[in-house]
């Protein structure tokens, strides 16, 4: 991680008198403070809980969550945090000496209260007071054995009550853990945290973590010691010099940047087909387009009348081409023969009288 240049004057007094100083912008100062605070805040501040970095000898413990919220880090908003309170299990007791269990046996039997506290204990019975009560009055044995902790005899509680879980959004893998018995600087650094609208029980757990009122006092009396020391700030401005150069290279973004309307950009024209000519159609005045009704082609009327004597209005026999009477008197019959001998490809029909 690159240490940025700082100064003790406020951004408002860094003013350029010389005209030496690059912009803000081309410093890359602020916004590399930006990235590596956040990246400081993921896995330096924050301790990982579980995880391929996570410590390898954790506790067994019971995650319960306690809802989430988006909490703000100075300039950094992490959105949807989950909370968890991390509840550790008793650690398992180790193997008593036999000349433990001989001491503690006879220290039972002449002592009647050191004898009921050990049968509160091995029934499960005792309380946290008791248990450490029990505790000094194994440590008060005759040295008969080398010392031994309490855990020899019987199941402490956990080293600690709970612990509190953050889960961020940004990074899914990675669950975090505030230690403040940690510090990953030199000296202590204040690091305020802006729950937004946390839910009643995340209210409850961060007040139990923060160990009471009596606690919560002492956390703020050293919040005032350390608020005495004298503030530093970013200089914002740097002049030419190898350092700005450094922290240019640094502040770029590790994926290549395009513009979302990139300018200059010469590309082949293309040959554009020309519209077809469409005729024009008549609209009426409402918009509506009609056309002009198209003249329907006349059709002939056909009479029906005899194809010899030509006389219409009477019935018509021999496919309707003749009327009875000239179909009696044998005409019709010279008729056909007359038109077979002319057109041969005609049908003859023969009429017998």
């Amino acid at each position: 991680m690159l240490r940025l240049p700082t100064t003790t004057r406020s951004p408002e007094l860094q003013i350029d008198q010389e005209g030496l100083l690059a912009s803000i912008r081309d410093s890359g100062v602020l916004a590399l403070s930006l990235k590596q605070s956040r990246d400081n805040l993921l896995h330096s501040i924050f301790t990982p809980f579980s995880g391929a970095r996570a410590s390898a000898n954790l506790a067994p413990h019971t995650l319960v969550p306690c809802g989430q919220c988006d909490i703000e880090i100075g300039p950094h908003t992490f959105s949807e945090t989950k909370f968890f309170e991390a509840r550790y299990a008793p650690s398992s007791p180790a193997e008593a000496s036999p000349a433990l269990v001989a001491a503690v046996n006879a220290a039972a039997a002449t002592n009647p209260t050191f004898g009921n506290l050990l049968r509160m204990a091995t029934l499960g019975t005792a309380t946290a007071d008791q248990m450490q009560t029990l505790s000094l009055f194994i440590h008060s044995l005759p040295q008969t054995h080398p010392p031994l902790s309490s855990q020899d005899t019987v199941a402490d509680g956990p080293a600690k009550d709970f612990d509190l879980v953050l889960q961020i959004a940004d990074d899914y893998l990675l669950t975090l853990v505030v230690q403040t018995s940690r510090h990953t600087t030199p000296q202590p650094t204040i690091l305020e945290i802006q729950f937004r609208d946390p839910p009643p029980l995340l209210r409850e757990t961060v007040l139990r973590w923060t160990g009471g009122e009596d606690k919560m006092e002492l956390s703020r009396n050293l919040i005032r010691e350390l608020k005495k020391r004298p503030r530093t700030y970013l200089t914002r401005r740097l002049p030419s010099s190898p350092l700005l150069t450094l922290i240019q290279e640094a502040s770029e973004p590790d994926y290549t940047m395009q513009p979302l309307k990139p300018g200059g950009i010469v590309h082949a024209s293309k040959t554009k087909r020309r519209p077809a000519s469409r005729k024009s159609k008549p609209f009426d005045e409402d918009g509506a387009m009609f056309s002009e009704p198209q003249a329907k082609r006349a059709r002939p009327s056909i009479v029906l009348r005899c194809q010899y004597c030509e006389q219409s209005g009477v019935p018509l026999v021999l496919g309707g081409r003749y009327c009875r009477a000239c179909v009696d008197a044998g005409k019709a019959a010279v008729v056909e023969t007359t038109q077979s001998t002319k057109l041969p490809g005609q049908h003859v029909f023969s009429v017998h009288t």
